[in-house]
């Protein structure tokens, strides 16, 4: 979103490797953009509210940003070496860059990287633009603004983008994101066949009030997921009272196939709405952050769609599993908890130039939210991850580490298990918004982003595979950050997440999509004061695995 409005918003959070051929990139979108609308009808005025005072990604608990329990304030522990090494070790293969910073103007906080590859093209997204390039970083459709995608007017700031990309009926991209006013809230879901995503005013945008149940206040509709089954799409939404003092439910919405997939834009879509009480929790507290899970292999054609959430209760976490399928009475959405021990928020991240004292250096590791989820349907396991707090040498520094889960779905939900966990990351650093996937021999990959002050590590994009079976992962640097990032006072945020896609034409080959910060000499401006920099790039990394 705006640099403005960033700028409140992050101010308020504190307190709560080969270029292609030259191609000619497409630069605009058509002008008239091809858009259907669906769903109950938006109230044009719920009330009007001060952007300034709204939060944007609040936290599942925001009083958390205030716990001690997350700030910096003793010394760093010497560094140590990685605390587990696996026997596979990941192979960077082609990287380029994707969509920049202020692509389309506004320099933005945070980057929101994310992207799918195809079997020609990869569609790329950062917090305020989508990209097409081909499978050498040539770029074909220049950076679109996403509002400007569905014909959305300069009233609305946008943000949020998701991409997932479907194998099936010849291919499909699918990318949500949200777009809202002082007044309104619209979740978008635009998609487009393979065969003409490099043709922008072909694509098509499904435009929804993002609060689909009336009477019980009007709602911001926050940080949308996607993910989708062998016949329907699913997007989840965490909603919030329109002033953004207290969160009411996770929104889950489910739209068939037949209806999204239309090449003409012209279908009637009708929406299968799941909102209060039906996404609670087993125990009856409110669901967060559910991720529809994206499935992977030869049984990727099921009609159930899967979730993961995550829940912190007493200091002990669970992962929350839900399925959506049909049932005599029409859809039913169903979940069941499963333990996974003792859990702790993560801490600030610290950065290489800043200090364990100076709260303008440090960075956003997140909450305990899971970032994606994946099912590999051959080995008949859900993936999924998010950032904990983890202590890797042990030693007197408390890190920020990626955890990671395995999880057996069983027939009857209850009885579904976690079958293997583990930690990511390395002593005396901070590692954060983790994406994982599988590829076809059921390696497990994580793409994660990591920096440190005594490890001298700016924010960087970072890989782990963990073999079959296995908990050790072997972490890789995919790309460097280049300096010190500061956008505005307080913590930085940094994420809100990453993305990473099995390739769907060698299943043994992995594209991640993350951010890393350019050094651009940066001092005042539109920037903090005392940045070094303000800006941060998208890169795009295929990645493999040797034996």
């Amino acid at each position: 979103m705006p640099a403005g409005t960033r700028n409140a918003l992050a101010a308020l959070a504190v307190l709560l490797a080969a270029a292609g051929p030259a191609v000619a990139p497409v630069s605009a979108i058509a002008a008239s953009p091809r858009v259907r609308t669906a769903g109950i009808a938006a109230d044009p005025v719920p009330f009007p509210v001060d952007p300034a005072s709204r939060r944007v990604n609040l936290s599942l608990v925001p009083v958390s940003r205030l716990n001690l329990s997350k700030m910096r304030t003793g010394g760093v522990a010497d560094a140590s070496a990685l605390r587990a090494v696996g026997p596979r070790s990941p192979v960077i293969e082609t990287g380029f860059d994707g969509v920049s910073d202020g692509a389309s103007g506004p320099i933005t906080s945070p980057a929101d990287p994310t992207g799918a590859l195809g079997v020609d093209h990869v569609f790329a997204a950062t917090n305020v633009d989508a990209a097409v390039y081909d499978r050498s970083g040539a770029e074909l459709v220049s950076p679109q603004r996403l509002k400007s995608i569905a014909g959305l007017g300069s009233a609305y700031d946008d943000t949020d983008p998701k991409i997932v990309f479907d194998p099936s009926d010849g291919g499909w991209f699918v990318l949500t994101f949200i777009a809202y006013t002082n007044t309104q809230v619209k979740i978008v879901i635009v998609t487009s066949p393979e065969s003409t995503i490099d043709t922008p005013g072909t694509w098509c945008s499904l435009i929804l009030n993002g609060d689909q149940v009336a009477g019980d206040g009007a709602q911001f509709s926050d940080y949308p997921t996607i993910g989708f089954s062998g016949d329907r799409v699913a997007v989840a939404t965490n909603n919030f009272n329109w002033a953004g003092t207290a969160f009411d439910y996770t929104q889950v919405i489910s739209v068939r196939k037949s209806q999204l997939y239309d090449p003409t834009c012209s279908s009637p879509v009708a929406l299968k709405v799941f909102a209060g009480n039906q996404t609670d929790n087993p125990d009856g507290s409110k669901g967060f952050t559910l991720q529809p899970v994206v499935p992977v292999g030869s049984g990727a054609s099921s009609p159930t769609q899967f979730f993961t959430s995550f829940q912190k209760d007493r200091g002990r976490g669970r992962v929350i599993l839900w399925r959506l399928r049909d049932s005599a009475g029409g859809l039913k959405l169903t979940n069941a908890e499963i333990g996974v021990g003792k859990v702790g928020y993560a801490p600030w991240g610290l950065q290489a130039g800043g200090s364990a004292t100076q709260s303008n250096t440090w960075w956003d590791t997140g909450d305990l939210r899971l970032i994606n989820a994946v099912f590999d349907t051959d080995t008949g396991r859900i993936y999924s991850a998010n950032s904990v707090r983890h202590n890797f040498a042990p030693s007197g520094y408390l890190e920020s580490a990626v955890r990671w889960y395995e999880i057996d779905p069983a027939a009857t939900l209850a009885n579904s298990t976690v079958t293997r966990k583990g930690f990511v990351g390395e002593s005396g650093s901070d590692a954060a918004w983790p994406s994982v996937a599988t590829d076809s021999e059921g390696v497990l990959y994580v793409t994660f982003a990591q920096a440190s002050l005594n490890n001298g590590q700016y924010l960087s994009m970072r890989a782990a595979t963990i073999p079959v079976g296995s908990s050790a992962a072997t972490p890789i640097l995919v790309k460097a950050g280049e300096a010190r990032y500061e956008f505005s006072s307080g913590p930085e945020r940094w994420g809100d997440y990453t993305a990473i896609t099995r390739d769907p034409v060698d299943g043994t080959k992995m594209a991640a999509f993350g951010a890393y910060s350019i050094d651009d000499n940066s001092s005042g401006g539109p920037c903090f004061a005392a940045a070094t920099t303000c800006r941060w790039q998208q890169w795009i990394q295929f990645l493999s695995d040797t034996p």
